[in-house]
């Protein structure tokens, strides 16, 4: 997945002498937000389970309803979190290669 793949770029970077500690935080941000992504799916999940046919039963069309309504907050809140994901990852990948380039700069300097 991209959050291992990234994780060994950072290890790279950061046995290769960089200081990469914003880009780690940027890491366990960008997991925090997928984890939290993954809760929010899954209430929405488990809270649309609990619908049942209605039936013409208002209080029934009620309860689905107000279940729906949640899973779709959850849903938000989740998409929410996915997006927070990408900006983090894409903060981690803008840094490696600024690390990137300093490092090519650095090493193609020329003594006379």
């Amino acid at each position: 997945d991209l959050g291992s793949k990234l994780q060994v770029r950072l290890q790279a970077a950061q046995q290769g002498g960089a200081d990469v500690t914003v880009l780690v935080q940027s890491l366990t941000a960008m997991g925090t937000s997928l984890g939290s992504a993954q809760t929010h799916a899954q209430a929405a999940i488990s809270g649309s389970a609990t619908l049942t046919p209605d039936q013409g039963d208002k209080d029934k069309m009620k309860a689905n309803t107000t279940a729906l309504q949640a899973a779709k907050a959850e849903i938000v809140a989740a998409q929410k979190d996915i997006v927070a994901a990408r900006k983090e990852a894409e903060t981690i990948i803008k840094g490696l290669r600024t690390l990137k380039a300093g490092a090519s700069a650095s090493t193609t300097v020329q003594t006379q």
